[in-house]
């Protein structure tokens, strides 16, 4: 009787962790696909990083140089103000313009500002009365690495 007993509990702890092991399967079936779409956004993201960190484009580079910037990748920190307005380096002096869909919200709400890779569209020049004049940086959100 006593080996009948112990028979039964191996039994169920055999069947319990089958059950468990099934389970653990079927999680990993319904995570796989998010693993998988995301390993092929960075692949499709590795380009455009490297093209960025070759370039390593500055607020103020692309101000003194629009025509070697637009087009080209960047990866700035930016604070988001406004889906279609950003500020670089979180700096209140340093204005950048969303444009297409704009700037989705950020991930992080602890930081001034979160790492974005841009694509730079255009530099903008306004004139002032008395000679004053005034930048603005437009760039497209490509994607936060």
């Amino acid at each position: 009787m006593a080996g009948s007993c112990g028979k039964r509990k191996a039994y169920a702890l055999a069947g319990a962790g089958l059950f468990l092991a099934a389970l653990a399967v079927l999680w990993l079936y319904s995570i796989a696909p998010s693993f998988s779409a995301e390993r092929a956004r960075r692949a499709a993201l590795r380009p455009m990083m490297k093209e960025a960190g070759e370039l390593s484009l500055t607020y103020e580079g692309v101000l003194a140089a629009p025509e070697k910037a637009v087009g080209k990748q960047a990866l700035w920190c930016l604070k988001r103000m406004a889906p279609d307005s950003a500020l670089y380096g979180g700096s209140s002096g340093k204005p950048v313009h969303i444009s297409g869909s704009g700037l989705p919200p950020s991930r992080t709400y602890r930081r001034d500002c979160d790492e974005t890779l841009l694509t730079i569209r255009a530099v903008t020049a306004t004139e002032f009365p008395g000679g004053q004049r005034s930048l603005r940086i437009t760039a497209e959100f490509v994607a936060y690495p």
